[in-house]
């Protein structure tokens, strides 16, 4: 979680002339984040120095040299929170035909909704009762999986409920 404490007292009642990376890594410094975190927090603020540059208020990025890669790396406390059983069950019981199918096979083999929707049917191994993850659809477009430890193999169990 972004603390809102840190993001305005920094560039509040800054001129934007005043801002540089030394400014920006400071800002950054104050975070206890992983580095995709960080990015999703520069979105704006990369804008804003966009139009700065455009509208000629800036005539350098101070982001230009902002490389996440020289923070040190936070490791993630997020702790995956999925459905329980009785939730699960809720679901399943108001789901209809093909989208229930659908929701089960997603539920008992852990893949993601993108993962699921880039399944093929050579994918699945039935006779090992296993499934290939290597791909996923991205807004519309097939593409690799959301990280190279995505791609893996994983069990099926037929006789779920």
């Amino acid at each position: 979680r972004v603390c809102k404490k840190h993001l305005m007292p920094t560039f509040g009642k800054m001129l934007m002339t005043e801002l540089n990376s030394g400014v920006v890594w400071d800002w950054l410094r104050r975070f206890s984040c992983q580095r995709k975190t960080l990015r999703n927090i520069l979105t704006p603020l990369r804008a804003v120095v966009s139009e700065g540059l455009i509208y000629g208020y800036l005539e350098h990025d101070p982001l230009r040299f902002i490389k996440l890669t020289r923070l040190q790396h936070v490791k993630s406390t997020y702790v995956v929170n999925p459905f329980n059983q009785q939730e699960i069950e809720a679901l399943l019981s108001v789901a209809e035909a093909q989208v229930k199918n659908l929701f089960r096979f997603a539920f008992y083999t852990g893949v993601r909704i993108s993962e699921l929707m880039g399944l093929r049917w050579k994918d699945i191994k039935w006779e090992e009762g296993v499934i290939c993850v290597k791909r996923a659809v991205v807004n519309g477009q097939i593409k690799r999986t959301k990280t190279a430890s995505s791609v893996r193999l994983g069990r099926i169990c037929f006789n779920q409920h």
